[in-house]
């Protein structure tokens, strides 16, 4: 309503009212110039009308002259007043002055009075704080366009439906407000108003240290008056309980500002601005936020020990450090030589089985305004092992013999730099390649060897063997030498424990023939000695087992020339004997 500063309508008690088609009047004409000696004044001229509905009517026109007394006095200013209509009851007055007061009995009606009401309007614009109270009661209505002002966020008040409000308008004309009782064409908004805009934007997001420059557009009809600016940290729950601001201002751009944050976590901010106009009054609130992001810190990652593998070749865990800054809650990318692991966005990470070759880990904790953040740079180096194997695997060795064992090593990455044999009592050596495992005391049975081949890297491999001792093969008749005559029989026929009988002959002289050279199982020569000196076959008898375990027996055979007699057998030799001369007597 159309009112001047201090200038209310007031509707006091009684049975009820309604005010009806309030309205805006030009200003009255000046006070007629008081009457000279002569002729009285001409009357002062009407002021015109405000071209505002804030603004005033102009003045009266100076009154005329008096005939032949004084000048006429000049007119006053013209004067805005609004007219309530009623039935009964105490009648409206206006609380300015003069007063002016409507008789009850001139217009009909019937519209009963409820409670006082008051409407302070300084302006009747549209997006403008206009308080309004009342003696009891609940608004249902504020009419159209009409809305609580929001003054802790852009959708939040802390005003209810119980008096005092302060309420405001989107669009122009007379409104209708339910109290209690309807209250018809109870305020008239008459001006377009749009809310103060800010002018650089504020931004939405912003790293820490980066400044802001505050300043706007009034965007208001007539001359702004005043502008108050408040920076404050969210959360925002009450007019009474805001945080402290961090800044205040009262100046239409106050100019670059510093938003601080020395937390780990993002910091939002409320910025609030009104704007007071000579026509309109304070504006609603403008309450843009800003995020103020803290930079990123203590984003380093540490390698698992050098003897944290597990084992399939896969390290142990890469843990990381907890980061300050950045986003809450911390986003995290894991890369390997330069590449995203997907599903590595955690604060650790567990690699994988890992095959030979050079992995770099690096953890990029990832930020909004503020840069994001790549850690130290953990390099794993994943060598190939050697292989090994142990030679003969598995073995076998006669009792009271040696073996001859070997370990065939390939190298990995790195050279072979070292060999070591377990069980070592029954080798010569258990640090190199090829010792000899000595089955002399050992009884009958298998034992276990094992070789590990370790590398200039550390890497290892190992191999092991069986070897198994087994029994010497036993002969219950060994042979005998036994001396006969060319022409007889030179026969053995072995008996044991044994698998197989093989044996073989040789002579020392080229008169012998018949012996056989080599053969298996029994022995059955005839023996010729065509010389005439005794000549000597030897035989050797090799009886052997399954697992190749042999026993060589050899004897020589003396063997007589032809013509001779028999004359003894020996336990040593077959030996020929020549025959006996017949001598005369």
């Amino acid at each position: 309503m159309d009112l001047p500063s201090g200038f209310s309508l007031q509707a006091s008690s009684g049975t009820g009212a309604s005010v009806n088609q309030t309205q805006i009047n030009t200003g009255t004409a000046g006070t007629a110039g008081t009457a000279g000696i002569g002729g009285a004044g001409g009357a002062g001229g009407a002021g015109p009308n405000g071209t505002l509905q804030c603004d005033d009517g102009g003045d009266g026109g100076k009154g005329g002259n008096g005939g032949n007394g004084g000048n006429g006095g000049n007119g006053t200013n013209g004067l805005r007043y609004a007219i309530g209509i009623q039935n009964s009851g105490i009648s409206p007055s206006l609380n300015n002055s003069p007063a002016i007061t409507v008789n009850s009995s001139t217009s009909g009606g019937g519209v009963p009075l409820v409670g006082g009401y008051t409407a302070t309007i300084s302006h009747g614009c549209t997006n403008s704080d206009i308080p309004m109270s009342w003696a009891s009661g609940a608004y249902s209505n504020l009419g159209t366009g009409g809305a609580l002002v929001n003054n802790i966020t852009n959708s939040t008040t802390t005003y209810t439906t119980s008096s005092p409000i302060s309420a405001y308008y989107t669009s122009t004309g007379f409104k209708t407000l339910v109290i209690g009782n309807t209250l018809n064409e109870y305020l008239y908004i008459g001006t377009t108003r749009t809310p103060p805009a800010f002018n650089p934007t504020i931004p939405t997001n912003i790293c820490v240290g980066t400044p802001i420059t505050l300043g706007c557009d009034p965007n208001s009809p007539s001359t702004s008056t005043a502008f108050e600016w408040t920076i404050q940290a969210q959360p925002v729950t009450g007019v009474s309980t805001n945080p402290t601001p961090t800044y205040t201002f009262n100046v239409e751009d106050p100019g670059s500002v510093t938003l601080p944050n020395a937390t780990s976590c993002p910091i939002t901010y409320q910025i609030r601005l009104r704007v007071q106009d000579r026509c309109c009054g304070w504006s609603i609130l403008s309450m843009p936020t800003i995020t103020v992001e803290p930079t990123i810190n203590n984003n380093t990652i540490t390698p698992p020990a050098y003897s944290c593998f597990l084992f399939d070749r896969r390290p142990c865990q890469l843990n990381g450090a907890l980061p300050t800054g950045g986003l809450c809650p911390t986003q995290y990318q894991w890369q390997l030589n330069g590449t995203n692991i997907a599903g590595a966005t955690s604060e650790d990470y567990n690699p994988p089985l890992l095959t030979a070759g050079t992995y770099n880990y690096v953890r990029n904790v990832i930020g909004g305004q503020c840069p994001s953040s790549t850690s130290n740079t953990v390099t794993i180096n994943v060598n190939a092992p050697p292989t090994v194997t142990a030679i003969p695997s598995p073995g076998t060795v006669c009792a009271g013999q040696t073996l001859q064992l070997d370990a065939n090593a390939i190298a990995g990455t790195g050279a072979i730099a070292s060999y070591s044999w377990a069980t070592g009592t029954y080798l010569n050596a258990t640090n190199i390649q090829n010792p000899v495992f000595n089955a002399t005391s050992l009884s009958s049975g298998t034992y276990t060897v094992t070789v590990t081949a370790t590398d200039e890297n550390n890497c290892t491999a190992t191999a092991t063997t069986a070897i198994s001792v087994a029994p010497l093969p036993t002969l219950s008749n060994p042979p005998t030498a036994t001396t006969i005559c060319s022409g007889q029989t030179a026969s053995y026929t072995p008996t044991g424990t044994f698998a197989i009988s093989t044996y073989s002959s040789e002579t020392n002289s080229p008169t012998v023939t018949g012996n056989t050279v080599s053969g298996i199982g029994n022995i059955s020569d005839v023996l010729v000695n065509s010389g005439t000196t005794n000549a000597t076959v030897t035989y050797t008898v090799t009886i052997g087992t399954a697992n190749n375990c042999a026993v060589d027996y050899t004897w020589e055979s003396p063997l007589h020339p032809l013509h001779r007699h028999l004359v003894s057998q020996l336990s040593t030799a077959i030996i020929f004997v020549p025959m006996m001369q017949e001598t005369s007597v």
